[in-house]
């Protein structure tokens, strides 16, 4: 028995909010833009009998900023998609307040992933979180790599998989550092969703 893993690294986005004077932002929660990552129709490989599969999408937030999450999603379609364990996670590394002491955190978040057809050949969306989500401010150390972040699922069922394909993305709200820590933002849930 081996394991097959297959990892992926998402493309960036960036959608740039219009921006308010500076002596205004700093006392708003009006987040600069909403930085994302995600995955068109990547390639999952197939799977030999007995094996296990392991999926790995990973992507950095840039450094200088501070990132409230905002949602996440993930989906596999192919023929034994249905065999995919019940839930997938979201690992974040290097996040916690820009690790100023030193704490180099890496914390895991379940979400649901669910057979989304009748014929079982797609899994995900996955919105719904199984513990709270992620709510708070976070930041990278202004000396490290920027905050990491590992979203991973597994297929530990002993079926022949075919060639199939993910798609998947994930957004944070962004924030100036001056804002996040000399004003706190409307904290947990920025503006979009009232």
């Amino acid at each position: 028995m081996a394991n097959v893993a297959v990892a992926i690294t998402m493309e960036p986005t960036y959608l740039p909010f219009e921006r308010t004077p500076d002596n205004v932002a700093l006392w708003t929660a009006i987040p600069r833009g909403l930085r994302g990552f995600v995955v068109e129709f990547g390639t999952v490989t197939a799977k030999p009998v007995n094996d296990t599969l392991t999926l790995a999408l990973t992507a950095t937030l840039p450094q200088n900023f501070a990132y409230v999450f905002a949602d996440i999603a993930l989906s596999v379609r192919g023929d034994t998609a249905s065999d995919w364990d019940s839930e997938y996670s979201l690992n974040l590394q290097r996040f916690y307040q820009g690790d100023a002491h030193g704490i180099a955190l890496a914390m895991n978040w379940s979400f649901d992933f669910a057979t989304m057809n009748l014929d079982r050949a797609t899994l995900g969306q996955g919105h719904t979180a199984i513990q709270q989500r992620p709510t708070f401010p976070m930041w990278a150390p202004s000396t490290g790599a920027g905050i990491g972040i590992v979203i991973n699922a597994f297929n530990s069922a002993a079926a022949v998989a075919a060639v199939g394909n993910v798609s998947a993305y994930i957004n944070f709200w962004e924030f100036d550092l001056e804002q996040i820590r000399k004003y706190p933002i409307n904290s947990p849930f920025p503006v979009h969703v009232r």
